[in-house]
């Protein structure tokens, strides 16, 4: 299977047991350790799972090491715990009473 524009076939859906954003944070975990990002040789020394993980549900190593290389990627889904989206649902709706 195919993406709609794509060559490349997908890969077929999964069952993470571990998933890939934990284990995407764990190489960021241990780049910060170490200093930079670490190569497969470092990550079955100083990560918590199994390089089996990563080789299965990873395609490439660039895939297993791109979270570590950004900035933004936290264990929350958005850095400030809500509160910028929660203003902004308060906003608009007094925004909407307003208007009734």
């Amino acid at each position: 299977m195919t993406s709609k524009n794509s060559p490349v076939p997908r890969l077929e859906k999964q069952i993470y047991k571990i998933p890939k954003k934990t284990l995407q944070l764990e190489v960021k975990r241990v780049a910060g350790e170490i200093g930079h990002i670490p190569s497969r040789d470092e990550l079955t020394q100083f990560g918590k799972y199994p390089i089996e993980y990563y080789d299965k549900y990873f395609v490439s190593w660039g895939g297993v090491t791109a979270a570590a290389r950004t900035t933004g990627m936290t264990e929350k889904r958005n850095g400030n715990n809500g509160h910028e989206v929660t203003q902004q649902l308060r906003l608009l709706e007094s925004k909407a009473e307003l208007k009734t």
